[in-house]
């Protein structure tokens, strides 16, 4: 369908929801169903920001998108404390999509239900959802785990009323005859929307993964970036003049001490960037040793002269734009680095960086097998069900295999993988160790050079 015939489908729809069309009637009597939110309520703070309000669609994807504050400073819409610093959301590509996706369907289908892997932003898109809707000037029913909010203004001859269904636990009572069309996120469990879904003959949609570039975004509206990434930024710029310090007085003053975390990300970039000195001086491609330093950093620590030495180091040191520039290099290499750890969630990733435990990846690797992985990845492709209470989301990663036709109103089909590459390359390298041990011992008299049995002998593995 061309992109001109789905921009006019999508108005006629919007149009025909509209709350100040020629009436909708609501009696006095169902009225009384409601209680009206104070005018100072974030609720009502959120409809005026965002009633009739020109949506800011950017070109580009994906983008920071305020979804508005009261006078204080404090989110208009309700998060929870690890999701936003200052009720700002990432619009991702897959949010614009869907919503496209969304409203083409409503006039073949009644509601729709969109699941994905834990923690991959299903309810960030609820609210990306709302914005978008009350925007538009559409009633909108938000009904979560402790509040249900209807948007509306005037009278508007409305017919099934947007609903966005967020819960985390039982199933939404809706009937046939409730004048809603509803639009459900929920992790990978069908005992949560089954009851309503089957009835309506809604389709079943996934939510993508996220990409380095989103999550690096994303990481910028952490309510704990600002203070982790000016401790980072401290701790380069105290190894870089450590570094320059050590090429002018020959010595190497041990780190100040920083946050764990901190700590972690600096033996992150060591490893991935060859960030830090070289203790045996050698010149390795992409590495900083002490004879790297100025030429004239060099000469003043040679000649002992101490104003010499300090004049060069302040040279040595890099410029505040430098330093910047390396942190924000350093945030990209921190998220990339999670993301081989741990997948392509945000809030497996940010808690990777934030809250680092080392224990994490050989926890998972105690008794897990290929068999496991696979059982978990059949359970979810037959029964759509990936719980997170046994810890099957951080062992299988699951996503939709959608063409982006927003167009196409059916169930989405699904695939699977490890849910990191770092558990794939674990996994890999236990089977071919096994794989090799067996072998080895089907020859049990065979003698390595040692006298030792081949099958006792160690082997090295590398893996890229």
């Amino acid at each position: 369908m061309a992109d001109s015939d789905k921009l006019a489908r999508i108005a006629k729809v919007l149009e025909t929801g509209r709350d100040d069309s020629a009436g909708w009637t609501w009696t006095d009597f169902d009225k009384h169903e409601w209680t009206q939110l104070p005018d100072d309520h974030q609720y009502q703070g959120f409809f005026n920001h965002w009633h009739g309000r020109p949506f800011p669609v950017e070109s580009v994807l994906p983008y920071e998108l305020d979804l508005g504050t009261d006078e204080h400073g404090d989110p208009l819409l309700p998060f929870r404390p690890y999701d936003t610093s200052r009720g700002a959301i990432v619009a991702r590509k897959i949010y614009s999509l869907l919503y496209e996706r969304i409203l083409l369907c409503r006039p073949w289908k009644r509601g729709a239900v969109i699941t994905g892997q834990p923690g991959v932003g299903k309810s960030t898109f609820l609210k990306y959802m709302l914005a978008r809707l009350v925007s538009e000037r559409q009633v909108v029913i938000f009904y979560t785990a402790t509040h249900v909010i209807l948007f509306y203004k005037d009278q508007g001859e409305a017919y099934h009323a947007w609903t966005l269904l967020d819960v985390e636990t039982g199933t939404p009572h809706i009937y046939p005859s409730c004048d809603v069309w509803p639009i459900q996120v929920s992790s990978p469990d069908p005992t949560l929307w089954n009851g309503w879904r089957n009835t309506f003959g809604a389709p079943l949609w996934g939510m993508d993964l996220w990409t380095v570039e989103e999550l690096v975004c994303g990481f910028r509206l952490h309510p704990r970036y600002d203070t982790f990434r000016e401790a980072l930024k401290d701790a380069i710029r105290g190894r870089l003049t450590r570094l320059a310090s050590h090429a002018a007085a020959k010595e190497i003053p041990s780190d100040q001490k920083v946050p764990t975390n901190v700590q972690n990300a600096l033996e992150v970039l060591e490893r991935e960037l060859a960030f830090g000195y070289d203790e045996e001086d050698e010149d390795e491609e992409g590495k900083v040793a002490p004879n790297d330093a100025p030429q004239d950093v060099q000469s003043a620590g040679a000649e002992q002269d101490q104003v010499a030495a300090n004049d060069a180091l302040q040279h040595a040191v890099p410029s505040t734009a430098q330093q910047d520039q390396a942190v924000e290099d350093a945030m990209q290499t921190l998220v990339e680095d999670a993301t081989f750890q741990v997948g392509f969630t945000p809030r497996a990733v940010y808690s990777a960086i934030l809250t680092p435990d080392p224990n994490h990846i050989p926890n998972l690797l105690r008794g897990l097998t290929e068999a496991r992985w696979l059982k978990i990845l059949d359970t979810f492709i037959s029964t759509k069900s990936l719980p997170s209470s046994d810890g099957s989301h951080l062992i299988a990663a699951v996503y939709p295999e959608w063409s982006q036709d927003t167009d196409d109103w059916s169930d989405d089909t699904w695939d699977g993988d490890w849910a990191s590459k770092r558990l794939s390359k674990e996994m890999m390298i236990r089977s071919l160790q096994d794989h090799h041990s067996r072998r080895l011992n089907m020859f049990p008299g065979l003698l390595g050079p040692d006298g030792t049995p081949f099958g006792h002998h160690h082997i090295s593995l590398r893996y890229t």
